[in-house]
């Protein structure tokens, strides 16, 4: 009597060893690839957020704009706050990949800003301002996409 190597057994367990294989080889891939979804510091981010909220209130009353054309991204304040401005950041958020997200200071004095983009995909992009003006902090979003 000889015994076949395709029996209903050894089909079973070959298959489950492709499984594991497989399975151990999904686990690897997923070590290999960071994810920029997580922040290395959300708690202290998440503690600042009503900051954040607050500032966003201060702003609402104020029109802000930000458009891209070619190589030159061109972001105006309220002259207002640009008269009283001590501080201030842009900050070119990219969604879809962090590499391509850039930061720009804010010049006391002036209300028109121009910043080359050259290094950025076209993509679209989240602007996030943050001002400190006549002791006030603000804070708006605008969507930017650089063509």
């Amino acid at each position: 009597m000889t015994k076949s190597f395709f029996h209903a057994g050894n089909v079973v367990l070959a298959g489950f060893g492709c499984m594991v294989i497989f399975m151990s080889y999904l686990v690897y891939q997923c070590t290999q690839h960071p994810s920029s979804m997580i922040s290395d510091h959300y708690y202290e981010k998440e503690m600042l957020y009503q900051q954040t909220i607050n500032a966003t209130g201060n702003a609402s009353s104020y029109h802000f704009s930000a458009v891209a054309q070619r190589d030159t991204l061109h972001i105006n304040i309220p002259q207002t706050l640009s008269a009283s401005l001590s501080s201030g950041t842009a900050y070119l958020y990219c969604a879809s990949e962090s590499e391509q997200d850039k930061q720009f200071q804010l010049t006391p004095g002036q209300a028109d800003y121009n910043f080359d983009i050259r290094s950025q995909k076209k993509r679209p992009y989240l602007l996030r301002l943050s001002l400190k003006s006549g002791g006030k902090e603000y804070y708006k979003e605008l969507p930017v996409t650089i063509p």
